[in-house]
Parts: structure tokens; sequence; C-alpha cells
């Protein structure tokens, strides 16, 4: 069982940073967003040592082990399947595709690539 998950998340990510900058067996390593200045102002605030403005680098990164999709839906598909075909775990904010199809197609994907893949919620109280 991995004790530590290194994770990936992008500048939207606010949603849920203070979760898993706080949670003991996550450290966020990278940022990703294609608006560079504005990611590295989230990683300067959250100490997170790492920036990138295009999600293939961030999936390039071998520190990096989970990410997390907030993205429009009409990118999940292309997103999701890109991590892991990276072989990354993935989070990805519901709903998990535009069709049926699509959502069955990311669920086969990370069980043939062995990665788990979870749909989430942000909450707010």
């Amino acid at each position: 069982m991995v004790e530590r998950v290194r994770l990936g998340i992008g500048n939207i990510a606010h949603l849920n940073a203070r979760g898993y900058l706080e949670h003991p067996h996550c450290d966020v390593v990278a940022l990703c967003d294609n608006r560079r200045g504005e990611a590295e102002r989230r990683a300067a605030e959250w100490g997170v040592p790492k920036v990138y403005d295009r999600l293939v680098d961030l999936l390039a990164d071998d520190e990096v082990d989970a990410v997390e999709i907030l993205t429009p839906t009409d990118l999940h598909r292309q997103h999701v399947l890109a991590a892991v075909a990276a072989g990354k775990h993935v989070s990805c904010q519901k709903p998990i595709a535009n069709t049926v199809a699509d959502g069955r197609e990311i669920i086969a994907a990370a069980d043939a690539a062995g990665v788990v893949f979870r749909v989430t919620e942000c909450c707010f109280h």
C-alpha cells in the first residue's frame, strides 16, 4: 500500500486544495494551469514545488502519482485518457463525460491500466 500519494493538481483545485494540502498521506508536488502566472502564484501560496502550463508535461513527471481533473466536461475524456495512459491515478470532477459511451471508455481504460479512477464533487458548507 502506498503511504503517500504525490498529487498534481490544476489551479482551479483551490476548491479542494486545503483537503489535499492538509492530508497526512498526500503531497501536492505539481500544479498545472494554462495560465502560467496564475499557476506560479498559487504554487507559491501553497508551497507546491513544480509548475506546468501543459498537461502533457505534468503527466510526464515521474514524481506525480495521481492527478485531479477539474476541466470543462468536454475535456474530461481527453484529459482522463491521457492521464490513465501515463499510468496516473485520476480523480475527476463530475460528470465523468458527456456521453455514456465516453464514460464507459474511461472506466475501461482505467481498469486496463490498473489505475484508480474516481469521480468526485466539491462540497461547500
